[in-house]
């Protein structure tokens, strides 16, 4: 009787792990380029294998998830910003959400031969 009792508390608990979650996250150290946004948002389905991106520099936008098991969720999206000059840049931005809230953003130019790639650190916490 206990094994079943166990068994059905992990899979309700496993259930509701799984189910769509809210992220705010605040980056705290970032290079000095300007690409990084000070603050992101993200919305995670890992049953359904689909997120949403969204930060101070754009909107919500689909993005690519990977579930990296223990080491939490990697998410991958694409948007087009404008530069200080107001040239239409193309960017790529990976972000590496760890279980224990930790926030790694990183961006790459996809129409610009620019050899500097943009990156930041941050916290990140579950909206309920």
């Amino acid at each position: 009787m206990r094994l079943i009792l166990f068994l059905a508390a992990a899979l309700t608990a496993q259930a509701a792990a799984a189910s769509p979650m809210a992220y705010k996250c605040t980056i705290t150290k970032k290079d000095s380029h300007g690409w990084i946004a000070p603050e992101y948002a993200f919305q995670i389905d890992p049953e359904a294998g689909t997120a949403q991106a969204a930060s101070n520099y754009h909107d919500w936008t689909n993005a690519q998830l990977r579930d990296r098991g223990a080491k939490g969720y990697r998410l991958i999206w694409n948007v087009t910003l404008k530069s200080t000059e107001g040239q239409a840049i193309r960017m790529r931005y990976q972000a590496n959400l760890a279980t224990d809230g930790g926030l790694k953003v990183s961006g790459s130019f996809v129409n610009v031969g620019a050899s500097n790639k943009p990156y930041g650190t941050g916290r990140c916490e579950v909206v309920k």
